[in-house]
């Protein structure tokens, strides 16, 4: 679906991004670590050196330097934290790249295992034309013996709300006949479906569906006028359906 493959887009790219600054952080530190203090802020000229004063009066004027030979090592403070940084990013690059390969793996065992057989979501279908017929046969009659009710219920209450019930009666009596919803779908998609499988009539379908999002959606107020548009509509698929399932059952 768009929102779990947006999801699943959104997840992908803060993971590449957190890579991405670890390896920058971890290249800083690894070179920090690999140059030495004294090459990055260095000790100034002569370090480890004495300076010293000519004994000899035929050297030529002017100090020299000579090496001490008490001279203490460099010192290596900063090259050791240096290193401890590098070697937690390293750990924590590694960790990150595990986490992100076992999901994508995970992600492509789910699609394998997924090939070849019926969408999570996708409830199966009636087996054969018989099987359809016989669903559809029994919706129509749900429907049919359900039309005082949902008459009633378009008479009750104000138009919006009547308009409203009218509509959502179609999934219950889609229920009574065992017509199944798809978890794909949503309430107007799975009535239309009903509507379509036993074939209602096309223009009643399409002013009970509009008169329905405009109840449902809209902000302006619904007058008795769209009630009576709704109850014109719903008693045209009535006798629709009364006429075709009637004479294709004798």
């Amino acid at each position: 679906m768009p929102d779990q493959e947006a999801s699943r887009t959104r997840g992908a790219g803060a993971v590449a991004g957190v890579l991405l600054a670890t390896v920058v952080l971890l290249g800083l530190a690894t070179w920090a670590a690999s140059i030495g203090t004294d090459d990055v802020v260095g000790d100034g000229p002569g370090a480890g050196a004495t300076l010293t004063r000519p004994t000899d009066a035929n050297t030529a004027s002017g100090p020299r330097y000579e090496p001490r030979g008490d001279t203490p090592p460099p010192r290596d403070g900063h090259a050791g934290w240096a290193t401890f940084l590098a070697r937690t990013l390293i750990g924590v690059a590694v960790v990150l790249v595990a986490v992100y390969v076992v999901r994508r793996a995970l992600d492509v065992a789910r699609w394998l295992r997924g090939r070849g057989r019926r969408l999570p979501d996708e409830d199966p279908e009636p087996d054969g034309p018989s099987a359809l017929l016989a669903q559809a046969t029994s919706a129509a009659e749900a429907i049919l013996s359900d039309g005082e009710d949902q008459r009633e219920l378009l008479e009750t209450g104000t138009p919006r709300n009547a308009i409203v019930a009218c509509w959502h009666r179609f999934e219950v009596q889609a229920a009574d006949a065992g017509v199944p919803r798809r978890r794909s779908e949503t309430s107007s998609e799975f009535t239309l479906r009903l509507l379509d499988l036993v074939d209602a009539d096309l223009d009643a379908v399409a002013v009970l569906a509009r008169l329905y999002r405009e109840a449902r959606f809209s902000d302006h107020d619904l007058g008795e006028p769209a009630r009576d548009e709704a109850r014109t509509a719903l008693d045209a698929l009535h006798r629709g359906l009364s006429s075709r399932w009637v004479r294709s059952r004798r």
